[in-house]
């Protein structure tokens, strides 16, 4: 399993799927970033005319669950964002518009997780944050939301023999 190509891939697919973003080769509404990326301001070739989804870099943990199971816990976080290019009178709107938006997808994968569908792992249900983006890249706000999957797995499975003598 690649943690990374997964968890950006299915963020890639939600982006578009879901026709609030509507992400394309044509229109880019996607992006995986650093959270100090975003926050220093590098720039990507993002519209930020439109919603767009930016996927943040997940953080793993391993943690010892009995004695042969292990599990890796991620805390993966999301951001819709959009310029603010009438500078605050439109910000209450689009952070309105973008909090329904990271409830949607969240509900989305909390459906999957429900149904035992969601490909990444399995959610911790009791995690999910909204946190509010107040400017990024001079003039966008948003919302965000953060939210912790784990993956759990016999840790003799991970020890490949012809990597060791």
């Amino acid at each position: 399993m690649g943690y990374i190509k997964d968890y950006e891939d299915y963020f890639k697919g939600i982006a578009t799927a879901y026709k609030p973003i509507g992400h394309s080769e044509e229109e880019s509404r996607f992006e995986t970033m650093s959270q100090d990326a975003i926050i220093s301001g590098a720039r990507s070739n993002l519209n930020l005319t439109e919603y767009c989804l930016l996927l943040l870099k997940f953080e793993p943990k391993l943690i010892k669950n009995g004695t042969r199971q292990h599990r890796i816990e991620f805390t993966a976080a999301f951001e819709v964002v959009k310029d603010n290019a009438r500078n605050d009178l439109d910000k209450t709107t689009i952070q309105d518009e973008a909090l329904a938006m990271c409830e949607e997808i969240m509900a989305h994968i909390q459906n999957q997780n429900f149904q035992r569908s969601f490909p990444l792992g399995e959610l911790q249900d009791d995690s999910v944050d909204f946190y509010e983006i107040e400017q990024v890249f001079d003039s966008c706000v948003g919302y965000g939301c953060e939210f912790k999957y784990f993956v759990t797995y016999n840790r003799a499975s991970k020890i490949k023999t012809e990597n060791w003598n």
